[in-house]
Formats: structure tokens, sequence, C-alpha cells
């Protein structure tokens, strides 16, 4: 989080950081004070992103369907919603451009590229383990050697 705090400052955004363990930071987030029409004393509950492993298939997908549980932002869109429910059930991939390109301008979360969260060393004769998975998962099926 300092890392983002000073790289904001760059840019003259100011960001006042209070780290939190991550149960604590999740459940202020899940809380979605607009749903329950509380006052909420933060602006940005960070928790370094998620990832939908193993399940890349890309859909429509409940993630920012207004009332969701994992709609963290509260973000709420009619069109939007009409465009999830079309998504799942249709062969149809041109649902699915549309919806993508229609989000992609709404700005429901600020995606984050993951820290890193490893150094590896990989031998010369070794091929296949790089480059390596942007989800950390490690796949040998993949390497071989040569001589």
């Amino acid at each position: 989080m300092t890392e983002l705090q000073s790289n904001a400052a760059q840019v003259g955004i100011e960001l006042n950081i209070e780290p939190q363990p991550i149960n604590q930071v999740t459940s202020v987030a899940a809380a979605n004070c607009v749903a329950v029409k509380v006052s909420c004393d933060w602006d940005m509950a960070n928790f370094e992103g998620f990832t939908f492993s193993p399940d890349y298939p890309p859909t429509g997908d409940v993630l920012y369907l207004t009332g969701a549980t994992s709609n963290y932002g509260a973000y709420s869109n009619a069109q939007n919603d009409a465009m999830i429910e079309k998504t799942p059930t249709s062969s149809n991939l041109s649902y699915m451009y549309s919806w993508q390109d229609y989000l992609a301008k709404q700005l429901p979360f600020e995606w984050q590229p993951f820290p890193a969260y490893q150094i590896t060393e990989v031998a010369g004769n070794l091929k296949g383990a790089l480059p390596q998975s942007p989800t950390l998962s490690i796949n040998p099926e993949n390497w071989y050697f040569v001589k």
C-alpha cells in the first residue's frame, strides 16, 4: 500500500492509508455502505484484488450485478444488469462483446496488478518454465530439458 501511495503522490494524488489485517479490510468492503444506507468513513478498501482461477472463461457473471454479494463497490446500472443476464445463458458471443465494451467505459472497479510474489531461478537448459504464469500457477507439464 505504501508503494501505491508513493506512486499516486508522483501524480499529485494524496492517499491516507491505514493498513489493517485482510479480514478487517474485506469485512469493511463487503459491508456495502450504499446498499445498507449507512455512512462509510472510507473511500477505498484495497485488498489487492482477486483472480477467477481456475474459472477463466469470460462471462457476464454476477461480479458487477446490482445487489450481488461480490459487488463490493455497490455498482448499480440497469443496462449492465440486463447485459449480464444474457451472457451466461447464450452461445451468442455478441452478447459478451457488447457487455465488455459497455462495462469497460463504466469502470465499476479499479484493476490493480498483483505485486511480485516470488523470485524464481530457472536452469538455463530448462525450457517451458518461462514466462511464469500470471496466476502464480506452476505448470511442470510444460517443462522440458535441452542438452
